[in-house]
């Protein structure tokens, strides 16, 4: 079959292109050709780099996936432990976020979770978002929200305000890597989310999947708040799962987002 060498490229005058011409007419490769090729680092390193180049983005990608997956909310996504004002009333609570990160692995295997536990405005959220941004940069899954927004989303789904069914969105509660419940205690429950809120963490603890809170509220007064009617059984046993597989740090500050 005959190659028509002007169909290469509409580029003639490119140097580089005409030697590439000259070097299929004549099967004599041009000096200043082979030079250029010469120049190019070994094919396996230019295979690796484009491998290295496909790797970052599909990383990135599945960055932006995880964040998308986490349910932060703008405002959160720039929390981080360096942002974070370190003092000698929270330091306490700034180690064991940062201590859970490093060590990670081991609070995966056994379950360990922690409970942040202090008045409005310490940073309990702020230490909540920063482990949940640490994480998604070592691609875990996680799942963030208040009670009201997480249970709130189940709810959309007996509408069909969303795609997901209860079942398909409880299972992904259960099966994130760490499932962080910001301001726990801030509403009065139901019954249905008692009863929901019980079996994602019994589920969690079953399985020893890490669990993140912040609440404002002693284990006693989230037993008061959680208690429907005269059945504190259901808050009561959620307690004695947290207690065993969290570690409570109490923060005690000035409310930061009242400082100028």
């Amino acid at each position: 079959m005959d190659i028509n060498i002007d169909n290469i490229t509409n580029n003639t005058s490119n140097p580089i292109v005409q030697d590439i011409k000259e070097f299929l007419k004549t099967g004599v490769m041009p000096d200043r050709l082979k030079k250029k090729i010469d120049e190019l680092p070994p094919y396996e390193v230019r295979l690796q780099q484009e491998i290295d180049k496909l790797n970052l983005n599909n990383k990135k990608s599945q960055l932006q996936k995880l964040l998308d997956y986490s349910n932060l909310g703008e405002r959160f996504f720039e929390k981080n432990f360096k942002t974070y004002q370190v003092n000698n009333n929270n330091i306490k609570a700034f180690e064991t976020a940062k201590k859970f990160i490093s060590n990670y692995d081991i609070a995966n295997k056994r379950g360990t979770g922690i409970i942040f536990y202090g008045p409005y405005g310490v940073g309990k959220t702020h230490l909540a978002c920063s482990i949940a941004n640490e994480l998604i940069k070592m691609q875990k899954s996680v799942i963030f929200g208040s009670t009201i927004k997480l249970f709130g989303i189940i709810k959309k789904s007996y509408n069909n305000e969303i795609d997901e069914n209860e079942s398909k969105i409880i299972s992904e509660f259960i099966n994130c890597d760490v499932l962080i419940i910001d301001d726990l205690g801030k509403e009065k429950p139901s019954e249905w989310v008692l009863e929901k809120l019980y079996y994602i963490i019994n589920e969690r603890y079953e399985h020893n999947k890490p669990i993140i809170i912040t609440t404002n509220f002693s284990e006693n007064q989230l037993i008061d708040i959680f208690t429907v009617g005269k059945n504190k059984s259901s808050i009561e046993a959620i307690m004695s799962r947290l207690n065993e597989i969290c570690l409570t740090v109490k923060i005690f500050d000035n409310d930061f987002r009242y400082k100028i």
